[in-house]
């Protein structure tokens, strides 16, 4: 992978240390250091054909009743669906 994409940021992370070993392993098989290994596994989760889909909204029908006057009905609607905790 090696490639000069621009600036880096560094960034630290804890690993378990059965996953820390591994690295260590993985980095020594290919020759390359471990950050290498780690930004390239990241790149494969990331970058792939999805990493940037549109996602569907969980909540794509909040605020739609289907009603357009709530705005001018808002004390009887509380009321209705509150009843004895409003002042």
């Amino acid at each position: 992978m090696s490639q000069n994409v621009g600036p880096m940021k560094a960034v630290t992370i804890s690993l378990p240390s059965d996953i820390a070993l591994e690295l260590s392993r993985e980095a020594a098989r290919r020759s390359v250091s471990e950050s290498e290994v780690v930004r390239s596994a990241l790149v494969s989760a990331f970058a792939g054909p999805d990493a940037f889909a549109r996602r569907a909204l969980p909540f794509p029908a909040l605020g739609n009743s289907g009603s357009n006057d709530i705005s001018a009905h808002t004390e009887s609607i509380l009321g209705s669906e509150w009843g004895e905790l409003l002042p």
